[in-house]
């Protein structure tokens, strides 16, 4: 027969079991809600920095393609100051340099202008348009120069945007990027020739493209550029004065 002090520790022994047991699943319950939590405060700070991603980068693309406008703008009043006088028609020189500074794949666009090949490929074009280079050498050198500046800094500025939005279209379709859904949006925007605006998708893949004007690049190319209505006569030489 058992005592009763054997009988208390027999129940001490049984009941040990069972507290530990409890204990267990207290502790599995509390590292799951833990767990829980966490991913559920990760997924929310994650969108947010997402949030802030999309929205600096739709800003800061916007300001960096309306720049380009504004590089050619500068392109313009420079050339129009180093000529001093600007007797050609005001678009005929801005659609000349917009061709020779934007597009990379006309022969104008192409024309290497640090070298007399390249510089003759664009002096009928400059001198149609300023007509007083024709007889003056360091006025023409002037204008060229001014160019292949224009030219530099527009290109460069026109590949980082490219850069820049490419990069942002494959940032918002990463499989992982929570919450990029709903980019790019109406804030993300373009300004086309001075009168259309384009957003969202649409603005998106106009910086994706280079900035040229194709009808007037093909208007130069196959001849068809209206000389009549844009360009006065000039008889001058085809080729610049020999310096």
């Amino acid at each position: 027969m058992y005592d009763a002090e054997q009988i208390d520790h027999d129940s001490e022994t049984t009941e040990e079991p069972k507290m530990s047991k409890a204990k267990f699943w207290i502790i599995i319950g509390g590292s799951i809600v833990a767990v829980v939590a966490l991913v559920i405060t990760s997924i929310f700070v994650t969108y947010g920095n997402n949030q802030n991603h999309g929205n600096a980068e739709q800003a800061g693309l916007t300001a960096a393609y309306s720049n380009l406008a504004s590089i050619m703008s500068e392109c313009y009043d420079n050339t129009k100051q180093v000529a001093q006088v600007a007797q050609g028609k005001a678009q005929a020189a801005k659609d000349l340099l917009e061709v020779v500074v934007t597009d990379n794949d006309s022969p104008l666009g192409k024309a290497d202008l640090r070298n007399d090949a390249g510089r003759g490929t664009l002096y009928p074009y400059l001198v149609q348009t300023w007509p007083e280079i024709a007889s003056q050498t360091n006025l023409y050198d002037k204008l060229v120069n001014v160019i292949v500046k224009c030219r530099s800094k527009f290109r460069g500025a026109q590949t980082d945007v490219i850069d820049r939005a490419r990069a942002f279209n494959t940032w918002r379709q990463g499989f992982f990027t929570i919450g990029s859904g709903n980019f790019p949006n109406e804030n993300l925007t373009v300004e086309v020739s001075g009168v259309e605006e384009l957003s969202g998708m649409d603005a998106l893949k106009k910086m994706m493209k280079p900035l040229v004007n194709k009808k007037v690049v093909e208007a130069f190319e196959d001849g068809t550029y209206d000389t009549e209505d844009v360009f006065p006569t000039s008889t001058a030489p085809a080729v610049p004065p020999t310096r």
